[in-house]
């Protein structure tokens, strides 16, 4: 198991820590949902979607609580799973937080594209479900979109763990080359972040792998 329960408590208010090895989690809720309606609409819109992710979605959804950014909503996608992920997304109990399932196996692109119909605010943010987000994505982005209304899109560099979560590697795009790379090639997808009404406009491509 990647996580165990720290500590627990009775009151409506139960929040638990999760751990891997010396690395702490926020409070995250795991079990039924607790009936709450959905704050909507949220600020940001972040979009997981998911196939047979059982081994590290737990993680993935952690970082999002972790933000320091807090005006969300999480969308979490199954593509066909025939893992435990789907019971693990569907075991997180926030009004924030949405699954959707159809038992198809539709692949990354036709999800990405499903996430921005479905998404309910005016950003959307993309990540998958083997990431991990810095706290501070979420603030810096919105931000920078929020101070700059003709920027649809920005996007970050990444950092590469191993299984020790130790770093391995980094990657990133130098901005200057993003015009001649293009949107395909010059932004890391999983760090991505815009506007909603522009992935609507601009859905990706069937011919795209994936």
């Amino acid at each position: 198991m990647l996580f165990r329960s720290e500590a627990t408590s009775s009151d409506a208010n139960q929040k638990e820590s999760y751990t891997k090895d010396d690395r702490s989690y926020p409070a995250l809720f795991f079990g039924s949902m607790s009936g709450e309606p959905r704050r909507n609409p949220m600020l940001v819109t972040i979009a997981i979607p998911f196939l047979n992710g059982s081994l590290t979605i737990r993680a993935a959804i952690q970082s999002v609580f972790a933000q320091t950014h807090d005006k969300w909503e999480l969308l979490l996608m199954d593509d066909g799973s025939t893992d435990d992920s789907l019971q693990i997304a569907k075991s997180v109990r926030d009004p924030r937080v949405r699954v959707t399932s159809d038992g198809v196996r539709r692949g990354l692109v036709a999800r990405l594209n499903q996430a921005a119909e479905l998404a309910d605010s005016p950003l959307l943010a993309r990540m998958d479900a083997d990431d991990l987000m810095h706290p501070e994505r979420l603030a810096r982005q919105v931000e920078y979109l929020r101070a700059h209304e003709h920027v649809d899109l920005v996007g970050t560099g990444l950092c590469t763990i191993g299984p020790d979560d130790r770093p391995v590697g980094m990657r990133s795009v130098a901005a200057s080359q993003l015009r001649l790379k293009g949107l395909q090639h010059g932004y890391l997808h999983a760090t991505v972040t815009g506007r909603t009404g522009w992935f609507r406009a601009n859905p990706l491509p069937s011919t795209l792998a994936g």
